[in-house]
C-alpha cells in the first residue's frame, strides 16, 4: 500500500479475536496507507506466515485468543516463522503488559494496553517498529 506521502508501508498481520476491534483496526490501518492482513485467531495467523509470499514487518496480536495458539505459544510460533520480525502484543490486563515489557526489553516485542487511549501514539510505536521514520 502506498500513504499518504507516495512511499510504500511495509506488511502488517494484526491478530485479534474480537471481529469489532480486529475490523476497525484493520480499516484503521488500511486508511493510513498500510497493507494489512487480519486473521481470528492463532492457527490462521500461522497459516497465513506460511505463505510463500508472506512478509510480515510487523505483526499486532491480541494476547488472549481462544484456541490453543494463544500468548507465549502463538509468539514463540511468530518467532519461529520470522525470528527477526517485531510483534505489539495488546492486552487488556495492565499486569501482563508490565510483565512482557519487562521480559522483553528488547525492541523486537512491545506491549500495549487495551482498550488504547492513545490512537497517535500507537500509530507512531506501529510506523517505529515497523521501519518507517516518523
Amino acid at each position: 500500500m502506498i500513504d499518504k506521502t507516495g512511499s510504500t508501508l511495509p506488511k502488517l498481520l494484526l491478530i485479534d479475536d474480537d471481529p469489532n476491534i480486529r475490523e476497525s483496526l484493520q480499516a484503521i490501518l488500511m486508511d493510513e496507507g498500510f497493507d494489512v492482513t487480519a486473521a481470528a485467531n492463532g492457527s490462521d495467523a500461522i497459516e497465513i506466515m506460511d505463505a510463500p509470499e508472506a512478509h510480515y514487518a510487523l505483526v499486532i496480536m491480541d494476547w488472549y485468543l481462544p484456541t490453543e495458539l494463544s500468548g507465549y505459544s502463538l509468539l514463540n510460533s511468530i518467532r519461529e516463522h520470522d525470528p527477526n520480525i517485531r510483534v505489539i502484543v495488546l492486552s487488556g490486563d495492565p499486569d501482563l503488559v508490565d510483565t512482557l515489557t519487562e521480559d522483553n526489553a528488547s525492541e523486537a516485542t512491545t506491549a500495549v494496553q487495551k482498550p488504547i487511549t492513545d490512537f497517535n501514539a500507537f500509530l507512531s510505536l506501529i510506523r517505529s517498529m515497523s521501519g518507517i521514520a516518523s
